[in-house]
Formats: structure tokens, C-alpha cells, sequence
């Protein structure tokens, strides 16, 4: 969300542009539904980690690193967390602990032989173990 995109770089890779190019590329050229996102984010760094420039990878590297201090530094201590994926977590939790512990509380009553044993197969179809007995007595009439 708009929460997570503040604490946001995108990062240009593979871009050989200066800054000020690549920031007119992305007024004039971007798709509009990137444009859309731009003025959300923090910012915007294209660097080139495959081909270097001037100063090789470690002043690819120093870009980065500037950016993300920059970041932090904007951020004065904020950091990110998303409370609807913790809520979400949380719930998922819950329902998980239920279904365990009601899971447990069947197999319970079923080695004391107290609950009903149901055997689902498919969706409205219920199956129940053979009852002792039925099919002999099936048997017998079939071979009078």
C-alpha cells in the first residue's frame, strides 16, 4: 500500500542515463500507470551493475548506498510495518490453533469412543464403516 511505497526505491538496472535523463525519460516516456506510482515513492536511482562506469562497481555500489541512507535519513526513524498483513497473519494463526485443537478434541473422543465417526468422501455423500453382521446376513439371502 501507499504506507509501503514511501519506503520505497525503484531502482533502474542495466541504466547507463545520467539522472536527469532518466528522470525526463520517465516524465515524457514512462507509462502512465508508472507515473501514476512515481510521486508515491521515495525516489528513484538508475545504475548500471553490469557495464560500470567511471569508478566501477564500487561507486555503482555508493549510488545505492547514498539512496538508501537518503531514505533512511527522510524516514527519521519511521520504519515500515503493515498492520493488515499482521492482522492477517494473526487471524490465520487463530484459525489454524482451532482447527488443531478441534482436530485434537475429535481424535479424543474417538479413542474413548465417544464421538460419531463420519467419513466424508465426497460433498454430500457420507459413509459410514459396515455394520457387523449385514453383510453376512446379506450373503445368506443371496444364496437361498
Amino acid at each position: 500500500g501507499a504506507g509501503a511505497l514511501e519506503h520505497t526505491i525503484l531502482v533502474f538496472t542495466h541504466c547507463r542515463e545520467s539522472m536527469e535523463d532518466l528522470q525526463q525519460a520517465l516524465r515524457n516516456d514512462a507509462p502512465e500507470t508508472l507515473r501514476r506510482w512515481l510521486p508515491q515513492i521515495h525516489s528513484v536511482i538508475g545504475i548500471d551493475n553490469v557495464v560500470p562506469g567511471e569508478g566501477g562497481l564500487a561507486a555503482t555500489r555508493g549510488a545505492l548506498h547514498e539512496a538508501m541512507d537518503h531514505l533512511v535519513e527522510s524516514l527519521a526513524g519511521r520504519r515500515y510495518s503493515n498492520e493488515a498483513l499482521v492482522e492477517a497473519r494473526a487471524r490465520h494463526a487463530a484459525a489454524e490453533e482451532a482447527e488443531r485443537a478441534a482436530f485434537a478434541a475429535a481424535v479424543a473422543d474417538w479413542r474413548r469412543g465417544t464421538g460419531p465417526v463420519t467419513i466424508e468422501r465426497e460433498a454430500g455423500v457420507v459413509t459410514r464403516p459396515p455394520v457387523q453382521g449385514a453383510a453376512c446376513a446379506a450373503d445368506a439371502t443371496k444364496s437361498s
